[in-house]
Order: structure tokens, then C-alpha cells, then sequence
């Protein structure tokens, strides 16, 4: 009965590949590695997109009645692991892939995954974390910044310059006779990693950047610093201290600047919520694996957004896309 079940499952693979040509009675390759002795297909996954992942399976096999999935759930940093040991259909996380989990992939294969968007995750409200945000000390002024200063603000070696005084902010009085004190999380190739490379240009921290253990140390040093200011990853909002406020950001100095509401991070006005990814090994000039390919098809389509939407008041605060966007996403498979 195994060996019948995991035949029909590579049987549906083969079919999905009929546009190819005849279908032969060997499997295809990239089927053999992540469809299990019972036939069902394994995916291993960052915990976070359990409850997406759940439903989209049970779309996909009222679709396809012969599928069945295995799941594994991984906190972070499980990464591109399945993939990388071709284990996985993909690779789903609920964050930007990190270059220390793509490098892995990138030294085997010879080329990067395939990157397909399908959702973000984060945003502002009663009951869920804050998206990565910028802080600042309650007492101060300011109130928004756009991404380049930000950046400015938090790494070197830019043109005009780096931002290193109050008053380059434009801000009076008291703060402008003072520098810009700067906390963040550890430089560890995590959250603060990937949003220095992914939105910073992929500079340095500056050199009087104070590396912190934890997101609630930055928030503890700006709420007792009037000059700091602090990049933080997910943050309760019931965590956050009184005498510190978050700053609307914005994509640049003439955009409107956005607290992270749901339908600011769904049409891509907040600068610093990370999409929801599944990473798929495809070698250059191949083929995508056929019910790799069903598979996000259903995650961009109406059906499979609805998912997401449906989801937005759970405590991670699921955003589906825009249609525009989840169709630029969907052409990737054609490439």
C-alpha cells in the first residue's frame, strides 16, 4: 500500500509534467527526495507559517485528492535546511532569508533559490507585535523618517554622508547640540542582519552602533536615553515601554510616512515588514518542479490570498498582496 500511494503521488508529479512530453516510469528527480515511503510530500517550514501552510494543503488536496503532506516545523533559523538537503517540496519562512541560510544552498547548487513572495507578515494593532520599527525616546520630536535616512542614520560610508547629530534631522533646540546615540540588536546574521542587507545597502553599522542581546534591551536604552535611537524586530506592542515611541517610516522623503497599519504594509508603504517567501531550488534555464509550481500557484491565486487575508488578526498578523504584486510574483515561474 505504501509503495502504491507514493507511486501515485510521483504518478501526479509526472502528470503535472505531461507538457514536457511522455511521461516515463521513473520519477521525476526532484520528486524522489521529498515524497516519503507513505507516499505523502514533506515540507519543512519555519513554524510561524503553520496556519497558512495547514490551509493551503487542504486547498491543494481538495484539488488533488492523491496528494497528502507531511509537515515539519522548524523555530528559526530552520532556513533553506530542507531544500538544501533536498528533502522538501520548499522552503516556506516568514521572513527575509538571511545570506547565511541561502549561502549553504548558493556552495552546493552553484546558484540561488528561487525566491516567490506570497504574502508579508507584521503589522500594527491590538493583540499582535509591531513589525521592525524605529525608536525613539518618548521626549523627543521627531516623528517620521524615510528609509534612506534611516539607513543614514544607522550605517556608514554613504553619499552625501552619514547622519550623526539631531540636527541633521532637521530637529531644534535642545537636541540639535547632540549626537544620535544608536542601539540595535547584534550584528548576527539574523532579523538585524537581513534588514541591514536586505534595506541598508548592505553597509556596516556605524562604529558607535551599541549592539544589544534582546529587543527589549534597545527599547530599556532608549527609553532611558532623550539622543537614542533604536532598531527593534517584533515587538509586542504591550511591551513597549511608555517613554519610548516608534517612528512612522516611509519609502522616501516625499511618500507618506506609515505606523504599519494593515493596508499600509499590504500595498508596500511601510518599509520594514519582511515578506512571507518560499524558496524553491531550481537550477538556471530549468524546469520548476510541477507540484512546486501548483503549489504557489494556489498560494497567489484569489483563493490562496483570501488565506492570508482571513488570517490578519492572528497574533503574527498575516497581509496578503496586492493583485498586481501576487501576479508579478506568479510570472517568476515562468522565467
Amino acid at each position: 500500500m505504501n509503495a502504491a500511494r507514493r507511486q501515485r503521488a510521483l504518478g501526479l508529479a509526472c502528470a503535472f509534467l505531461a507538457f514536457a512530453g511522455p511521461c516515463r516510469s521513473a520519477p521525476p528527480v526532484a520528486a524522489s527526495g521529498y515524497v516519503l515511503a507513505d507516499g505523502s510530500i514533506r515540507i519543512v517550514a519555519e513554524k510561524t507559517m503553520e496556519p497558512v501552510l495547514s490551509r493551503l494543503n487542504t486547498l491543494m488536496t481538495r484539488r488533488h485528492p492523491e496528494l497528502r503532506f507531511h509537515m515539519i516545523f522548524g523555530d528559526v533559523p530552520v532556513g533553506l535546511d530542507g531544500i538544501i538537503a533536498r528533502v522538501s517540496l520548499l522552503a516556506p519562512l516568514a521572513h527575509d532569508a538571511w545570506e547565511s541560510e541561502i549561502d549553504p544552498f548558493k556552495r552546493l547548487n552553484g546558484y540561488r533559490p528561487l525566491d516567490v513572495r506570497i504574502g508579508r507578515l507584521g503589522h500594527a494593532g491590538a493583540g499582535r507585535a509591531n513589525p521592525p520599527s524605529i525608536y525613539v525616546n518618548a521626549a523627543n520630536p521627531l516623528r517620521s523618517l524615510d528609509i534612506d535616512r534611516v539607513s543614514r542614520v544607522f550605517t556608514t560610508g554613504h553619499l552625501p554622508g552619514d547622519l550623526r547629530r539631531w540636527n541633521q534631522l532637521g530637529i531644534v533646540g535642545e537636541w540639535e547640540k547632540h549626537a544620535i546615540h544608536v542601539y540595535g540588536t547584534r550584528d548576527d546574521g539574523m532579523t538585524t542582519t537581513a534588514l541591514r542587507l536586505a534595506r541598508f545597502g548592505a553597509r556596516p553599522f556605524v562604529r558607535h552602533y551599541e549592539a544589544l542581546p534582546a529587543d527589549r534591551d534597545v527599547l530599556e536604552a532608549v527609553a532611558g536615553d532623550r539622543y537614542g535611537i533604536g532598531l527593534a524586530g517584533f515587538v509586542a506592542e504591550s511591551d513597549v515601554p511608555n517613554a519610548v515611541r516608534r517612528l512612522a517610516l516611509s519609502e522616501s522623503p516625499s511618500a507618506i510616512a506609515s505606523l504599519a497599519s494593515y493596508e499600509d504594509v499590504r500595498g508596500g508603504r511601510y518599509a520594514l515588514s519582511p515578506s512571507l517567501h518560499f524558496y524553491v531550488d531550481r537550477a538556471p534555464n530549468s524546469p520548476l518542479d510541477p507540484i512546486a509550481a501548483e503549489y504557489i500557484r494556489l498560494a497567489l491565486s484569489a483563493e490562496g490570498q483570501r488565506i492570508l487575508a482571513e488570517l490578519k488578526d492572528t497574533a503574527a498578523g498575516f497581509v496578503p498582496l496586492e493583485p498586481e504584486e501576487a501576479a508579478r510574483e506568479l510570472a517568476k515561474l515562468e522565467r
